[in-house]
């Protein structure tokens, strides 16, 4: 929250979208989050996604 600079109401809002969207859970007991199966599955799509970002610039500017 305090690295990327999010109110402590915004931070709960992206929380409660996460945890609806399966990504994350929240563990009672420990009074922490966990990352489920699909939210480290969306992790890892979405870092391949970045890693092929560069690429596509390059063939999109050598297409010109």
């Amino acid at each position: 929250m305090y690295d990327v600079y999010l109110s402590h109401a915004m931070t709960r809002e992206y929380l409660v979208l996460l945890i609806k969207q399966g990504l994350l859970e929240y563990l009672d007991g420990e009074r922490t989050f966990k990352t489920t199966d699909k939210g480290m599955n969306f992790l890892h799509i979405h870092n391949r996604v970045q890693e092929l970002s560069p690429l596509i610039t390059k063939l999109q500017s050598n297409g010109r």
